[in-house]
C-alpha cells in the first residue's frame, strides 16, 4: 500500500500509541520491581564499573560528586541500549503479525524505541533526586537538556528503525548491535568523563551517545547550556538518520512480509 507521507504519519499516530501501551506492558509483564528495573540495571553496572574505575583508575566526577556523575551517564546509556536491544529484533519476533495486515513497518521499532523513553523518564527523576541530595542545585540551564535528549531520542529512533529493516533481510545484525553495545559501552564516556579518552579523541567526537551524556551532565549537574557545534553536528545528524531511516522503511517494506 503506497500512501502519501501525511497520510502514512496520520495512520502511523494512532498505532503508535496503542503499540507503546502493549510493548510496556509485555516488557514488564509478570515482574515484580516493574519500572524500578530502570533504576535496578543502572545501579548494578554502577557498583561494579564505579567501584572498579575509581579505586584502579582514580576516576573522578569532573567537579560533580562522581556519584551523581556516572548515574547519569548510565541512565542515558542505558535507554539507548534498550532501545535498541528490543528495537532491532522487534519486526522479526512481530512476524506472525505483519504477514497478516499492513500498516507502516516501522511503528514496530518505534514503539520499542518509544517504551523505554518511560524508564528515560524515570531514570532522569532518580538522578535529579540525587543530585538534589548530593547538594547539586540545577539554575535555568536544567532546562537546555532537551537538546541532549533530543540527540539521544533521534538516533534511537533512527538506529532502532534503520537496523530493525535491516535485520528481516540479515538476521545478524541482531548479534551484531548486542557486541556493539557491550563495545561502545567502554568507548563512551558512561562512567568517566571525556577527558578519559583524551588519547582517542575520534570516539567522543564520532559518538552521538557521548554528546548526549555530556550534554545531560552539563544542564543537569554543571549547569551550563550546551551550546557547542558538537551538540549541533550530532542534533542535526540525528534528524537526517531519522529521516532516512524512515525512507528505508517505505522504500523496502513491500519485501518484508516475503523475507520475515
Amino acid at each position: 500500500m503506497d500512501l502519501s507521507l501525511i497520510g502514512r504519519l496520520q495512520l502511523t499516530w494512532p498505532i503508535l500509541r496503542r503499540w507503546v501501551v502493549r510493548e510496556h506492558k509485555t516488557r514488564y509483564r509478570q515482574s515484580i520491581l516493574n519500572v524500578l528495573w530502570a533504576i535496578v540495571t543502572p545501579l548494578g553496572l554502577l557498583a561494579i564499573y564505579g567501584v572498579i574505575l575509581t579505586h584502579s583508575a582514580n576516576v573522578d566526577g569532573d567537579g560533580v560528586p562522581y556519584l551523581t556523575f556516572a548515574w547519569a551517564g548510565l541512565v542515558i546509556w542505558q535507554t539507548f541500549a534498550s532501545a535498541l536491544n528490543v528495537a532491532v529484533p522487534s519486526l522479526v519476533s512481530s512476524a506472525d503479525i505483519i504477514s497478516k495486515i499492513w500498516f507502516p513497518r516501522e511503528v514496530i521499532p518505534m514503539a520499542a524505541t518509544c517504551a523505554a523513553g518511560v524508564d528515560l523518564a524515570f531514570g532522569l527523576t532518580s538522578l535529579m533526586v540525587l543530585a538534589l541530595v548530593q547538594g547539586i542545585r540545577p539554575g535555568l540551564a536544567a532546562f537546555s537538556v532537551v537538546i541532549p535528549l533530543t540527540i539521544l531520542i533521534t538516533w534511537s529512533l533512527a538506529l532502532g528503525i534503520g537496523l530493525a529493516i535491516l535485520n528481516t533481510f540479515i538476521r545478524d545484525v541482531t548479534h551484531g548491535i548486542r557486541l556493539a553495545l557491550q563495545i561502545g559501552f567502554f568507548a563512551t564516556p558512561v562512567v568517566y568523563g571525556v577527558t578519559f579518552l583524551d588519547g582517542i579523541p575520534f570516539l567522543v567526537a564520532l559518538n552521538p551517545m557521548a554528546a548526549a551524556i555530556e550534554g545531560v551532565r552539563e544542564a543537569l549537574l554543571r549547569g551550563e547550556v550546551p551550546d557547542s557545534r558538537w551538540y549541533l553536528a550530532h542534533l542535526l545528524g540525528g534528524f537526517v538518520a531519522l529521516g532516512l531511516a524512515l525512507w528505508y522503511a517505505r522504500a523496502v517494506e513491500h519485501r518484508i512480509t516475503d523475507v520475515i
